[in-house]
């Protein structure tokens, strides 16, 4: 048995990986330690982990509901509001709550210190990334850098819910817009009134951060807050989403194409990756209910893309079968 320390930040879409890497370990028999923000707390014991939190005694919100990213309006910004609120603001706490729960168990690990947040990265013997190799475009990578297959659980607050496909015979439509704040309402119900006006199904999934009650539904559209996407997923004909990496990497392993509607993070390079390999259209997330409706109907009625979705997908499970990443983590280093 080995000791593993997790030390995660709550970034919303990032929590459902990092953790369902923490349970595999659990379930070889591991003992699996999580550092993270009071938020993941739930999560954490979901899959039997132990949680230490960053603040004791204090119960923060999750840094990703405090950084209004949505307002943001250039790259740059984008980037210095991460660093502020996830990165470099809360780096020297976290800094002093890590040795704290490091030195518990190893007083001294022969670590020299490092000039910049940065260089921890560098520092690293592996960079181990969560994501198929056949989804990134062509990069030259460092040599420590191992592409190691998406982990694709979903968050534990989806997990045992009951759902049953909207009544009627058009075909049944996936909507995912997120699983944190992007201030969506506006683009969840533009999808809603696109799906009514198309004649398809739609199964709407709003997440923890919106109301279902505040988003209307209608003939054959059922609105709820959470619903088991990698089941849902055998049954729909097309998702329509913002983009998150989860999402888009559980519709392609499923063979399903996508409309995606990017909110901002790391939904637009997503929705790139996904059209240039022709499985599924982009709009904008101010799109209107018609230009919607027109959109999904093109990519329901257009085999080219449930054709190139099925085979994007082939290859992405093909890498997730031989993904190395327990061995990797298991590796003792040299």
């Amino acid at each position: 048995m080995t000791d593993y320390l997790f030390a995660l930040t709550d970034g919303g879409g990032t929590v459902p990986p990092e953790l369902g890497v923490a349970h595999r370990l659990v379930t070889r028999g591991h003992r699996v330690r999580v550092l993270a923000d009071a938020s993941m707390a739930a999560d954490v014991a979901a899959i039997d982990a132990e949680f230490l939190p960053w603040a004791p005694g204090r119960d923060d919100p999750a840094p990703a509901s405090a950084y209004r990213d949505w307002e943001l309006r250039s790259p740059w910004a984008l980037a210095g509001g991460m660093a502020e609120h996830m990165i470099a603001g809360p780096a020297a706490g976290h800094t002093h709550r890590l040795l704290e729960v490091v030195r518990t168990g190893a007083p001294d690990l022969g670590l020299a210190p490092v000039p910049g947040v940065w260089d921890q990265v560098h520092r690293a013997r592996r960079q181990l990334v969560l994501t198929a190799r056949t989804f990134d475009f062509p990069a030259r990578l460092a040599p420590s850098v191992r592409y190691v297959g998406p982990v694709l659980d979903d968050p534990s607050w989806a997990h045992g819910e009951r759902w049953e496909p909207p009544a009627g015979d058009g075909p049944l439509v996936l909507v995912a817009m997120s699983s944190t704040y992007q201030a969506q309402y506006a683009t969840v119900r533009n999808v809603v009134d696109a799906l009514t006006r198309s004649g398809a199904r739609g199964l709407v999934t709003v997440g923890p951060a919106l109301d279902p009650g505040l988003v209307r539904g209608g003939d054959g559209i059922v609105v709820v807050r959470s619903a088991p996407h990698a089941e849902v997923l055998d049954h729909v004909e097309l998702v329509i989403t913002h983009g998150g990496h989860g999402t888009v990497l559980k519709s392609l392993v499923a063979g399903r194409p996508m409309l995606v509607l990017p909110h901002g993070r790391d939904q637009r390079d997503n929705a790139a990756r996904v059209t240039f390999r022709g499985a599924g259209e982009m709009l904008r997330r101010s799109a209107t209910a018609d230009r919607i409706a027109a959109a999904a109907n093109r990519v329901l009625h257009t085999p080219y893309y449930t054709a190139a979705a099925r085979w994007f997908g082939g290859r992405i499970r093909a890498e997730l079968a031989r993904s190395t990443l327990l061995a990797e983590l298991e590796q003792r280093p040299a």
